[in-house]
């Protein structure tokens, strides 16, 4: 599987731009709590921050700046409360860009058909992903063992993850009404491999990406397409379904999911709009 992000910056940084230090912050804070990180700089200066505990790109960085695209928790902005974080019995999401498995009636519900209980294996998140260098190309591998919710049956997997360049598509456009850009991007090559146990279970990859949140998803469709809720309370009017888009407002607090017919989607691209706290535009195409 091939996942790519690019993320544009329409407000440019003319003469240079002072930012708190997030990238170095999250850093020092990180190694500081016995999380160790890895910067990945690509060919065009994009820098990926890879925390190898969770597998996670936690964060995204155009060339020259240190403010990131995605989300991260927001225990990681001190020492003290990153280091209580970890220490927790609740699942550790750090943030960032994460693999997950699918169907999510295996994995992520233990007690089915009851749903009384979702739970992360901590198998798979945060694992026990190795860091390795193979061939030029940095390597995140986690082997784990499952055991399915229908079947009860114990399979044993292999999930790895590489990162190679992604080139900016509007490398060509002498000419946008957009204004100065900043781009950052990067494509993941996502593997899954049944090492052992029942051979014949259907599991799957899905990769998520974690935005700051208070933006806009916009998923091109072929018609017009009414999205399913799956848990969550978010109104009707977050919700604009058109002809050949829809349009979430994604501003509710609390934890939200909606669903999409397969058939109705374009090619699997969809991009999320949001807005700095200094005004900046920032659109992630995913």
């Amino acid at each position: 599987m091939v996942a790519s992000a690019a993320n544009f910056n329409g407000h440019g940084r003319s003469g240079g731009r002072c930012l708190d230090s997030t990238k170095r912050t999250l850093m020092g804070v990180l190694n500081s709590v016995g999380k160790s990180t890895r910067v990945l700089t690509q060919p065009d200066g994009t820098d990926l921050l890879l925390l190898p505990y969770g597998g996670r790109v936690l964060g995204l960085f155009a060339l020259g700046s240190q403010e990131n695209f995605y989300w991260t928790n927001p225990a990681l902005a001190s020492d003290e409360s990153a280091r209580a974080f970890y220490a927790s019995e609740q699942w550790h999401n750090s943030g960032g860009d994460r693999t997950w498995l699918a169907p999510e009636v295996d994995i992520f519900l233990p007690n089915y058909p009851d749903r009384d209980k979702y739970f992360q294996p901590r198998e798979l998140d945060p694992g026990r992903y190795q860091i390795e260098d193979d061939n030029g190309r940095v390597r995140l591998t986690n082997r784990l063992t499952l055991t399915l919710s229908r079947s009860h049956k114990r399979i044993e997997l292999e999930l790895s993850k590489s990162f190679t360049p992604a080139s900016n598509p509007l490398r060509y456009e002498r000419d946008t009404a957009l204004g100065p850009l900043e781009y950052a991007g990067y494509t993941q090559h996502t593997s899954l491999k049944i090492v052992g146990g029942d051979a014949a279970s259907s599991v799957g990859l899905w990769n998520l990406v974690q935005m700051p949140h208070g933006g806009e998803l916009l998923v091109p469709t072929y018609s017009r397409a009414t999205p399913k809720l799956i848990f969550g309370n978010i109104p009707e009017t977050d919700l604009e379904p058109s002809d050949r888009l829809v349009r979430y407002h994604m501003r509710q607090a609390g934890e939200h999911k909606i669903a999409l017919r397969a058939v109705v989607t374009t090619d699997g691209w969809v991009t999320y709009l949001s807005r700095a706290a200094d005004g900046q535009l920032s659109s992630a195409i995913l």
